[in-house]
């Protein structure tokens, strides 16, 4: 992930623009591993392999919640996959 491409993302959790980027490993201005947490509604979103996970399980909440997400998304995304 390009570290200019934070000013244009939002929390798909509660839409706020106000989010914290926490950088794990970077190479140039790709970061490669990292967090980005929103200020308004605490959600924190991982970066791996350079690619944000804006998904909307929240990090340490139940794993049952993230598959039915997951699972959902699979359904709405297949044919294009």
């Amino acid at each position: 992930m390009n570290i200019f491409i934070l000013k244009y993302m939002v929390c798909p959790e509660c839409r706020s623009n106000d989010l914290d980027l926490k950088i794990l490993k970077q190479n140039g201005e790709n970061i490669e591993e990292g967090e980005i947490e929103c200020n308004q509604c605490t959600s924190k979103y991982l970066i791996t392999k350079g690619i944000p996970r804006m998904n909307t399980f929240r990090k340490g909440s139940n794993m049952d919640n993230w598959s039915i997400n997951a699972k959902q998304t699979q359904k709405n995304y297949s044919f294009w996959w």
